[in-house]
């Protein structure tokens, strides 16, 4: 995973300049800090669907709880197993921004960032 970018604690987020292919991008459920939600469906008629996907788990010294994780593609590659071609959005969300992530929308297969938030704050 050393060429995947990270949304995490520490300020690891990804530059919004940044044009590069997002299905390496991690994106971290909870962290203490930013949430991850995965719906199926676009704007309107979202189904949250987290706890079917099965999540990389991994120990936090620092947090003391475990660390769920995904790249985007492992979100596709799950939800398109399961339920074949659908829209999927991701949204990462923080206390002063976050992103949004659509999938299946435009290309199969190819994620876009879709858009920001002003955080949850």
């Amino acid at each position: 995973m050393s060429d995947s970018k990270i949304i995490s604690i520490m300020n690891k987020y990804v530059s919004r300049e940044e044009k590069a292919d997002l299905n390496n991008l991690i994106v971290v459920e909870f962290d203490g800090i930013k949430s991850t939600a995965v719906y199926l469906g676009g704007v309107t008629r979202l189904k949250k669907v987290n706890e079917e996907l099965i999540w990389h788990e991994e120990e936090s010294e620092a947090l003391y709880s475990t660390i769920k994780s995904l790249t985007l593609r492992e979100i596709y590659d799950q939800i398109s197993q399961k339920y074949g071609y659908q829209i999927i959005t991701v949204i990462v969300d923080g206390p002063m921004h976050g992103e949004i992530y659509q999938c299946g929308n435009y290309v199969e297969g190819q994620w876009v960032k879709y858009g920001m938030t002003m955080g949850y704050t």
